[in-house]
């Protein structure tokens, strides 16, 4: 179910992808070396993601994790290979590969988060019908749920993913992307401000009421 503001939303994404390959590959290449040193282990980690329509493709993420860990997806792995893997987790420098797919059409910038097709039936509960109406995101509701709080249940994605579909935007759209770029600044502090729960990383309150009020209405301000 295309909105109107898809096609410019497909804009920014190619714009801002344009633009952040030509400041990040530094990154990515310096994250590639490191990746192979501490894993030692071919420095890419590919697995199957559904896309939108259901399509299938190959999801590309920097590796962080031992070279002879379990074949999984990041956040189900254990400890990180070493320092440098670390940071890049914590930081989602692991992530910047994602940018190459937004360029292929795999992917958008923000949206919903790219499913396992491999664990769906681990799923606490079901994907709703318009997430695969739209790409998955290399940023989104979910993503930053997960981030500063560790762990999210399917049923506050499945939410989260389908109230970004419904009420996507190109507003929306840079209000989420500018919240990922400071997120990945703050997550590297050590002091947690007010609202965030003890042990949960900067920001974790704030972000929590935030995705909550935008997506879920004011009136769901407490996650399950």
């Amino acid at each position: 179910m295309r909105r109107p503001g898809d096609a410019l939303i497909r804009c920014l994404d190619l714009c801002a992808v344009a633009a952040g390959l030509l400041l990040a590959w530094p990154l990515l290449a310096a994250g590639l070396v490191l990746s192979a040193a501490e894993t030692r282990a071919f420095p890419l980690f590919a697995s199957r993601r559904e896309g939108r329509g259901g399509r299938r493709f190959t999801h590309v993420k920097v590796r962080t994790m031992p070279g002879d860990a379990p074949l999984a997806p990041s956040y189900l792995a254990g400890a990180c290979a070493g320092r440098a893997c670390a940071f890049m987790r914590r930081t989602h420098l692991d992530e910047l590969p994602e940018l190459v797919l937004v360029l292929t059409g795999s992917m958008s910038l923000v949206g919903p988060r790219p499913l396992v097709p491999s664990i769906r039936a681990s799923y606490e509960s079901v994907p709703g019908p318009l997430r695969s109406t739209v790409r998955p995101g290399w940023t989104g509701p979910a993503q930053l749920e997960l981030a500063v709080r560790g762990s999210i249940s399917s049923e506050r994605q499945f939410r989260l993913d389908e109230a970004w579909c419904a009420s996507r935007s190109p507003a929306a759209w840079c209000s989420l992307l500018a919240r990922t770029l400071r997120l990945a600044l703050r997550l590297s502090g050590r002091r947690a401000p007010v609202g965030s729960a003890p042990g949960e990383p900067p920001g974790a309150g704030r972000y929590r009421r935030f995705a909550s009020a935008l997506f879920l209405g004011r009136g769901r301000s407490k996650s399950p």
